[in-house]
């Protein structure tokens, strides 16, 4: 009985085995992502299992805002803001702080 209940629950957690490992692709549109160890970095992110990819990505070298990440989201960028273009950027999706969507042109 009790292997029954472990066997039930690693297949709850795995999912359902459809023999199929082909994984969706999200489209979260132009977003900030702040990652570990201090790195911000802005471009049009997808994400595909728990990996991320940012084309069209500038590292966020100086803010130049007034009011933080979020004027720069929402506001766009200062004639102070440092972007340094970078291509494509990929991380694992675990290892962000956080990620804030763009509303302005970033």
């Amino acid at each position: 009985m009790k292997k029954e209940l472990l066997m039930e629950l690693i297949a709850m957690a795995v999912g359902p085995d459809n023999g199929s490992s082909v994984q969706e692709e999200i489209n979260k549109g132009r977003t900030i992502v702040i990652g570990n160890r201090g790195n911000v970095v802005v471009g049009d992110l997808t994400i595909k299992g728990e990996m991320g990819n940012l084309k069209n990505a500038s590292v966020i070298r100086s803010w130049g805002t007034t009011k933080g990440l979020g004027q720069l989201a929402l506001e766009g960028a200062t004639s102070r803001t440092k972007l340094d273009l970078c291509g494509e950027f990929d991380f694992h999706v675990q290892t962000t702080c956080g990620m804030i969507p763009v509303k302005s042109d970033l």
